[in-house]
Protein backbone atom coordinates (compact mmCIF):
# COMPACT_ATOMS: atom_id res chain seq x y z
CA UNK A 1 0.00 0.00 0.00
CA UNK A 2 1.57 3.48 -0.75
CA UNK A 3 2.12 6.08 1.50
CA UNK A 4 0.05 8.91 1.71
CA UNK A 5 0.91 12.63 1.25
CA UNK A 6 -0.17 13.29 4.71
CA UNK A 7 1.98 10.27 6.37
CA UNK A 8 5.38 12.03 4.52
CA UNK A 9 4.70 15.80 5.36
CA UNK A 10 4.47 14.55 9.23
CA UNK A 11 7.57 13.86 8.58
CA UNK A 12 8.89 17.59 7.62
CA UNK A 13 9.87 19.57 10.93
CA UNK A 14 7.77 22.42 9.58
CA UNK A 15 5.10 23.39 11.42
CA UNK A 16 1.32 22.31 9.33
CA UNK A 17 0.41 26.01 9.48
CA UNK A 18 3.54 27.23 8.18
CA UNK A 19 3.20 25.04 5.42
CA UNK A 20 -0.27 25.64 4.78
CA UNK A 21 0.60 29.52 4.94
CA UNK A 22 3.48 29.25 2.57
CA UNK A 23 1.48 27.12 -0.10
CA UNK A 24 -1.81 30.06 0.34
CA UNK A 25 0.86 32.98 -0.40
CA UNK A 26 2.28 31.05 -3.68
CA UNK A 27 -0.95 30.09 -5.08
CA UNK A 28 -1.87 33.89 -4.79
CA UNK A 29 1.15 35.21 -6.03
CA UNK A 30 0.55 32.93 -8.94
CA UNK A 31 -3.43 34.15 -9.37
CA UNK A 32 -2.17 37.24 -11.37
CA UNK A 33 -0.38 34.79 -13.82
CA UNK A 34 -3.24 32.22 -14.41
CA UNK A 35 -6.29 35.21 -14.66
CA UNK A 36 -3.33 36.57 -17.29
CA UNK A 37 -3.52 33.12 -18.86
CA UNK A 38 -7.06 32.51 -18.47
CA UNK A 39 -7.96 35.63 -20.49
CA UNK A 40 -5.41 35.19 -23.32
CA UNK A 41 -7.01 31.89 -23.75
CA UNK A 42 -10.65 32.74 -23.87
CA UNK A 43 -9.11 35.57 -26.26
CA UNK A 44 -7.45 33.23 -28.55
CA UNK A 45 -10.79 31.07 -28.21
CA UNK A 46 -13.15 33.95 -29.61
CA UNK A 47 -10.00 34.50 -32.22
CA UNK A 48 -10.12 31.20 -33.44
CA UNK A 49 -13.72 30.91 -34.01
CA UNK A 50 -13.64 34.15 -35.54
CA UNK A 51 -11.33 32.89 -38.36
CA UNK A 52 -13.48 30.14 -38.35
CA UNK A 53 -16.86 31.86 -39.24
CA UNK A 54 -14.70 33.63 -41.40
CA UNK A 55 -13.19 30.46 -43.07
CA UNK A 56 -16.92 29.14 -43.67
CA UNK A 57 -18.45 32.52 -45.21
CA UNK A 58 -14.90 32.14 -47.74
CA UNK A 59 -15.99 28.48 -48.12
CA UNK A 60 -18.94 29.36 -49.44
CA UNK A 61 -18.21 32.17 -51.99
CA UNK A 62 -15.24 30.17 -53.12
CA UNK A 63 -18.28 27.38 -53.38
CA UNK A 64 -20.58 30.16 -55.03
CA UNK A 65 -18.13 31.52 -57.68
CA UNK A 66 -17.02 27.97 -58.60
CA UNK A 67 -20.57 27.01 -59.02
CA UNK A 68 -20.88 30.74 -61.02
CA UNK A 69 -17.36 30.14 -62.95
CA UNK A 70 -18.79 26.43 -64.08
CA UNK A 71 -22.43 28.29 -65.31
CA UNK A 72 -20.70 30.77 -67.15
CA UNK A 73 -18.38 28.12 -68.98
CA UNK A 74 -21.41 26.34 -70.11
CA UNK A 75 -22.59 29.68 -71.64
CA UNK A 76 -19.53 30.34 -72.99
CA UNK A 77 -19.58 27.23 -75.16
CA UNK A 78 -23.14 27.08 -75.74
CA UNK A 79 -22.29 30.62 -77.16
CA UNK A 80 -19.03 29.15 -79.27
CA UNK A 81 -20.99 26.52 -80.59
CA UNK A 82 -21.53 27.10 -84.47
CA UNK A 83 -25.53 27.74 -85.06
CA UNK A 84 -26.48 25.84 -88.17
CA UNK A 85 -29.71 26.12 -90.20
CA UNK A 86 -31.50 23.55 -91.34
CA UNK A 87 -30.70 22.96 -95.76
CA UNK A 88 -33.52 25.17 -97.65
CA UNK A 89 -33.98 24.74 -101.12
CA UNK A 90 -33.92 28.48 -102.32
CA UNK A 91 -36.39 30.06 -104.04
CA UNK A 92 -35.97 32.58 -107.18
CA UNK A 93 -32.64 34.44 -107.84
CA UNK A 94 -31.99 35.57 -104.70
CA UNK A 95 -30.94 32.59 -103.02
CA UNK A 96 -33.05 32.73 -100.04
CA UNK A 97 -35.27 29.57 -98.80
CA UNK A 98 -38.81 29.72 -97.77
CA UNK A 99 -37.89 29.40 -94.14
CA UNK A 100 -35.13 32.36 -94.29
CA UNK A 101 -37.93 34.73 -95.57
CA UNK A 102 -40.40 33.22 -92.75
CA UNK A 103 -37.63 33.52 -89.80
CA UNK A 104 -36.88 37.26 -91.63
CA UNK A 105 -40.10 38.22 -91.45
CA UNK A 106 -40.92 37.05 -88.23
CA UNK A 107 -38.12 38.76 -86.93
CA UNK A 108 -39.08 42.37 -88.46
CA UNK A 109 -42.76 41.61 -87.44
CA UNK A 110 -41.65 40.98 -83.54
CA UNK A 111 -39.00 43.70 -83.63
CA UNK A 112 -39.99 46.34 -85.76
CA UNK A 113 -38.27 48.21 -88.72
CA UNK A 114 -38.41 51.43 -86.30
CA UNK A 115 -34.59 51.30 -86.88
CA UNK A 116 -34.17 51.87 -90.42
CA UNK A 117 -36.86 53.99 -90.35
CA UNK A 118 -34.92 56.38 -87.58
CA UNK A 119 -31.86 56.10 -90.31
CA UNK A 120 -33.55 56.76 -92.62
CA UNK A 121 -35.07 60.32 -91.05
CA UNK A 122 -31.91 61.00 -89.64
CA UNK A 123 -29.68 60.62 -93.22
CA UNK A 124 -32.23 62.60 -94.90
CA UNK A 125 -31.74 65.03 -92.49
CA UNK A 126 -28.72 65.35 -92.04
CA UNK A 127 -28.23 65.74 -95.82
CA UNK A 128 -30.57 68.58 -95.05
CA UNK A 129 -28.15 70.40 -92.94
CA UNK A 130 -25.34 69.41 -95.02
CA UNK A 131 -26.90 71.58 -97.97
CA UNK A 132 -27.90 73.98 -95.57
CA UNK A 133 -24.29 74.59 -94.17
CA UNK A 134 -22.76 74.22 -97.89
CA UNK A 135 -24.93 76.91 -99.14
CA UNK A 136 -24.41 79.60 -95.96
CA UNK A 137 -20.63 78.93 -96.42
CA UNK A 138 -20.87 79.84 -99.93
CA UNK A 139 -22.48 83.00 -99.12
CA UNK A 140 -19.84 83.79 -96.63
CA UNK A 141 -16.55 82.86 -98.41
CA UNK A 142 -18.08 82.37 -101.77
CA UNK A 143 -16.81 79.08 -102.06
CA UNK A 144 -18.36 75.90 -102.01
CA UNK A 145 -16.77 72.83 -101.54
CA UNK A 146 -17.26 69.57 -99.03
CA UNK A 147 -14.48 70.74 -97.01
CA UNK A 148 -16.53 73.30 -95.76
CA UNK A 149 -19.53 71.44 -94.85
CA UNK A 150 -17.73 68.56 -92.47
Amino acid sequence: MPVSWYQKASAFKSPRHVVSAFLLKSREALSPQIQKLKDENERLKSQLEQQERLAAEQQKQIDSMKQLCDELGQQCDLATQSVNLPHDQPIGTHGYGVRMITVAVNLARAVGLRGAERVRKNFLNGSVFVKRLRREHRFETGFSGWELAE
